[in-house]
């Protein structure tokens, strides 16, 4: 056979091998089911009569919707999620605050869906507007959530300006709330968007202690889901250059 009959069967073979290529990456991204976790942190991500709601699951349940993916989503305790996403028996938890420690521990989406920071909350008894007004305060706390343990969280924060608290820590932050009305703690941390959320209805008080700013994305472990991560945030580019999502 001459060169140029050889050279065009490899190049043949070639562009089919792309294409096979191709087709597995359609027929992976069509039809996927997806285990998704969530944890108790409205208006972002929670549960609302037995019904998976908020920001993240919104925007999960549109772009699954575009894509064709089967979601299900699993409620646990913050750390509890964290600990199913790296068993591998999750494929993406929801609302995540970046920070480099968990990094080394999960893959994130590129694109930032939300941004926090953390707040700190009290009852009509206690009268705290600073961080020196939390000596020797008795102070809720979400087990491992960023606002406690993260770098510039509030135990490091307090530890630096040497002011010695008392931490209460929690499961869940919702808990947390009932026992501040309940007047068990002097104060509570949570994310500027749950306290808002949360303070009309309850008998919590707003401080002006706010700290620690934060982004919120995605996390995985599973490296058959880093294609479906990209298509995610692929989306999340192109819901951004439509304003059909802003990061606040």
């Amino acid at each position: 056979m001459e060169k140029g009959g050889r050279f065009m069967i490899k190049k043949i073979m070639g562009v089919t091998l792309i294409l096979i290529f191709m087709i597995q990456v359609m027929s992976f991204a069509d039809n996927q089911d997806l285990t998704i976790g969530i944890y108790q942190n409205p208006p972002l991500v929670g549960l609302s009569n037995n019904k998976p709601t908020g920001l993240f699951v919104e925007l999960m349940n549109h772009i699954a919707d575009l894509e064709g993916w089967n979601i299900t989503y699993e409620m646990a305790y913050l750390n509890e999620n964290f600990d199913k996403v790296e068993a591998l028996d999750l494929d993406i938890m929801l609302a995540v605050a970046y920070t480099d420690e968990r990094a080394e521990r999960f893959t994130y989406s590129a694109e930032t869906i939300y941004t926090n920071w953390g707040h700190v909350y009290t009852n009509e008894r206690q009268n705290i507007n600073s961080f020196s007004d939390l000596e020797g305060k008795t102070i809720g706390v979400e087990k491992g959530d960023v606002h406690y343990v993260g770098i510039n969280g509030i135990k490091n924060t307090l530890e630096a300006f040497g002011i010695h608290a008392y931490f209460v820590e929690y499961d869940g932050r919702v808990e947390m709330i009932a026992d501040l009305e309940d007047k068990k703690i002097e104060a509570a941390v949570v994310s500027r968007l749950f306290g808002e959320y949360y303070e009309a209805d309850h008998e919590i008080v707003l401080t002006a202690i706010q700290f620690n700013p934060i982004e919120l994305k995605l996390i995985t472990c599973k490296e058959d889901v880093l294609p479906i991560m990209d298509i995610i945030d692929e989306r999340l580019i192109a819901f951004k250059a439509e304003k059909k999502l802003l990061v606040l």
